[in-house]
């Protein structure tokens, strides 16, 4: 295969092309225009990018991805790892579920 003049010159140089079909998918808090805090994504990248805003879950939709997640959570996870996580929300209803993972789990 004959490269053409330009794309051999910046391989030789070990710059690479990037396939056509390359994507970037990234998690961040949306970023607040005019705001004095640290952005993640300043002004002048703004436009080079698009993204979605996706809402938080409300604790009724937790619940169900919870429920859903179960069989391949339990498939990780012990039954002794199981019911510290299960007492620890039951302690703290209002603790997130990577929260009570890791107080239950990974301190111990």
């Amino acid at each position: 295969m004959k490269l053409e003049p330009d794309i051999a010159r910046i391989t030789l140089k070990s710059i690479f092309p990037i396939h056509p079909s390359f994507r970037i998918i990234a998690l961040a808090e949306p970023p607040v225009i005019g705001s004095p805090t640290h952005q993640w994504l300043g002004p002048e990248f703004l436009t080079m990018f698009f993204f979605h805003y996706v809402k938080p879950l409300v604790k009724s939709e937790e619940i169900q991805v919870i429920k859903e997640m179960t069989q391949s959570l339990a498939a990780s996870l012990s039954t002794r790892q199981l019911l510290r996580i299960s007492r620890r929300l039951s302690q703290y209803p209002d603790e997130n579920l990577h929260s009570a993972v890791t107080k239950a789990c990974l301190s111990r």
